[in-house]
């Protein structure tokens, strides 16, 4: 067995819970990554604003999210 080594190129994905098996199965299917879980209680923590972009959001969502299209999760439009 030869290794090769290469240059690491790290990257941060925060996706909400209820995505992530989503984003990981997208991920695994490209076999250009390797994957490390971490569960940091000590990330950025949601601001004020966030609060009210997310309630807004939830109105629109439960006003107009029956019309809205289903997100294209392949591989090819997936914006990871």
């Amino acid at each position: 067995m030869i290794l090769k080594p290469r240059v690491a190129q790290w990257f941060e994905l925060l996706v909400p819970r209820d995505s992530l098996a989503t984003a990981l199965t997208l991920l695994s299917r490209t076999r250009a990554v390797e994957l490390q879980a971490r569960s940091d209680l000590a990330g950025p923590q949601p601001t004020p604003e966030m609060a009210t972009m997310l309630a807004r959001f939830r109105e629109l969502q439960g006003r107009f999210g029956t019309w809205w299209p289903e997100p294209a999760l392949d591989g090819a439009s997936a914006a990871i």
